[in-house]
């Protein structure tokens, strides 16, 4: 575990860094405390595996149910169109890569595919959707240009 020293300089707290290059997990938190004798933290590096895989499961979890939300919000949509579509298959992809590229070293393999799999299934799902729409509005055009 490394070791921070916390150094009072004029009234202000400031953290200094012992080591720089600590491999870990890197937060942003949000700062909304309002308390008197408390540090505001703008980055922080968490380096042990059990909390590093709870917090990802829990971003994790948050993202995939909003992104399941929107799915299920089309399906029982009758009068869905191109704009929600496009907007829910560009949160899917941006998910997907997410995951690749932020989530993957820190999660299980079987894990990482189960999701990777499921989230590739709802964007072909999505983009076949869309195909469809599309050759709906082509036939609507060609039937009204015969008349």
């Amino acid at each position: 575990m490394k070791k921070y020293k916390v150094i009072k300089v004029t009234n202000i707290n400031k953290i200094k860094n012992i080591n720089t290059n600590i491999d870990g997990f890197e937060i942003n938190p949000k700062n909304n405390i309002s308390k008197k004798n408390t540090i505001r933290v703008s980055s922080a590096k968490i380096n042990d595996d059990t909390l590093i895989k709870i917090l990802i499961n829990k971003k994790i979890d948050k993202r995939y149910n909003k992104i399941y939300q929107m799915v299920t919000e089309i399906a029982t949509d009758d009068d869905s169109d191109d704009t929600k579509m496009g907007i829910l298959l560009n949160e899917i992809e941006l998910f997907r890569s997410i995951l690749k590229n932020k989530y993957a070293k820190y999660m299980e393999l079987e894990e990482f595919h189960s999701l990777e799999n499921r989230m590739y299934l709802m964007s072909k799902e999505i983009k076949r959707k869309i195909m469809e729409l599309e050759e709906e509005k082509l036939e609507r055009k060609q039937v009204g240009r015969h008349r």
